[in-house]
């Protein structure tokens, strides 16, 4: 996995890096909902084509990449959700102002660097492992099917 990635946006440098604790409890709500409103064939694209040596998103897995960047952008849940995995460089993550740098986003971010910093989100973290900790197992959410109703005869009671 690469340790971080650079971006120049608006004048501003950001980079990212492998989520820490405060950006997973952030993103988490996100992931969960876009997980749920992705077909299931993107959701496995990305589980089975990201690397896990650094190297970007193979071809057959930007399918997935530019429907994520779709999802978000209909939702207008992208600066939000950049926001919270971009660090302004200088900036102390824990401290900076969510509202400042989803703004900066909002106004200098084109498409063409948002789906580049969604791919390394996906090259820079783990997935299977982030899937773990979300607790989304093996990234596509399990179908549930409820158990098999016995018929059970209940006979009168004894006395």
């Amino acid at each position: 996995m690469a340790d971080k990635f650079e971006y120049e946006i608006g004048g501003k440098k950001f980079f990212q890096r492998p989520l820490v604790l405060g950006q997973i409890e952030l993103i988490t709500p996100i992931i969960l909902k876009l997980t749920t409103g992705m077909s299931p064939e993107a959701v496995g694209e990305i589980a089975k084509s990201t690397p896990t040596d650094g190297a970007a998103i193979p071809e057959e897995g930007l399918n997935a990449v530019f429907e994520i960047a779709d999802y978000l952008t209909t939702k207008k849940k992208m600066a939000e959700a950049l926001s919270i995995v971009l660090i302004e460089d200088g900036s102390e993550l824990a401290t900076r102002s969510m509202e400042d740098v989803q703004n900066h986003l909002r106004w200098n971010l084109g498409m063409d660097i948002a789906q580049k910093v969604i791919q390394d989100f996906f090259t820079c973290n783990d997935w299977k492992s982030l899937g773990d900790m979300l607790s989304l197992g093996e990234i596509a959410m399990p179908t549930v099917t409820p158990p098999a109703t016995e018929t059970t005869t209940e006979s009168p009671a004894t006395e």
